[in-house]
């Protein structure tokens, strides 16, 4: 879908967002969801680049007080299905593998079972697939994405265009991310995500609980140390973001099945992410949350609709 700015606002250096987000993080960054929120992407894009005063000012105070934003209908179905399919050939034609975000990085995939995700500090079951803008993009996933990223760019404070022409030496790259959290195995620990190059994080739901899956899935914390299961609002082709720091995590995706890396059955997810490439000495990333959730007392949220 795509959204375009209003052409009677200046954009870019005039983004009237930056200065409430440069005075809302003089606070404590939110660790806890507040609420859910759920509006037509459409309609939540419109809004975002009119840039009204009101409308900016309270969807900045907003999502930094916890609020997560479920904004429906950003993909279309068609994409998704498509997408995954390709992925599924991909795997046929092209090995796993692992490669550092440096000059050159290609596109590839990478499987992070058990024993690899061991090799890091969190623990995140997965298939993953990157995308970078500087490659070629045989599967057509940048003209389909940008325009929902770019709302996503300018709300946080940036240009619409931030980091679309960045290679790793720049420092600062975007990169799309495809996971596949396979059925029996696939699932990601608590944890906050970086936040200093994007003011929110993101995830397009390509897969629907109860039809591609039965149990598992994202879920964000409230200030009860209790975990909120969003998966129940979600619906194929939303996208949801809240600010980076808010703790959240997935849980095992249908724990009774047998693991099948060759298998397409699970949850699929997409995250959109403009990352510190390894050429950064001191990278800003993932940050793993040990602090004790209360097991089997999941909170389903009551949304508000705009």
């Amino acid at each position: 879908m795509i959204i375009e700015p209003d052409k009677t606002k200046p954009q870019g250096e005039n983004n009237n967002y930056l200065p409430y987000w440069m005075e809302a993080e003089k606070s404590p960054q939110p660790r806890y969801v507040r609420g859910v929120k759920i509006i037509d992407f459409s309609t939540f894009g419109k809004k975002v680049y009119t840039q009204d005063d009101s409308f900016v000012q309270e969807l900045v105070r907003s999502l930094y007080a916890g609020d997560c934003y479920i904004l429906r209908n950003a993909f279309s179905h068609a994409f998704f299905q498509r997408i995954k399919r390709d992925l599924c050939e991909w795997w046929k034609q092209e090995n796993p593998l692992f490669h550092k975000m440096v000059e050159g990085v290609p596109n590839h995939h990478r499987i992070i079972d058990e024993a690899a995700a061991g090799k890091y500090g969190l623990e995140s079951i997965r298939h993953s697939h990157f995308f970078f803008p500087f490659n070629t993009d045989p599967f057509k996933v940048f003209d389909e994405i940008n325009p929902v990223w770019q709302v996503i760019k300018f709300l946080g404070g940036f240009s619409k265009t931030e980091y679309e022409k960045n290679t790793p030496k720049d420092g600062v790259i975007d990169r799309i991310h495809f996971i596949h959290y396979p059925a029996g195995t696939g699932r990601m620990q608590t944890h906050s995500d970086p936040y200093l190059n994007q003011r929110v994080f993101t995830g397009g739901i390509m897969t629907k609980r109860g039809k591609d899956y039965q149990k598992g899935g994202v879920y964000l914390v409230n200030e009860r140390h209790q975990k909120v299961d969003v998966e129940p609002l979600f619906e194929i082709g939303d996208f949801y973001i809240a600010y980076p720091t808010l703790y959240h995590g997935v849980d095992l995706v249908d724990e009774e099945c047998a693991p099948d890396w060759t298998s397409a059955n699970g949850r699929w997810f997409l995250g959109l992410y403009s990352n510190d490439s390894d050429m950064v000495e001191k990278r800003h990333t993932v940050d793993r949350v040990t602090i004790p959730l209360k097991e089997g007392e999941k909170v389903i949220p009551k949304p508000t609709f705009i």
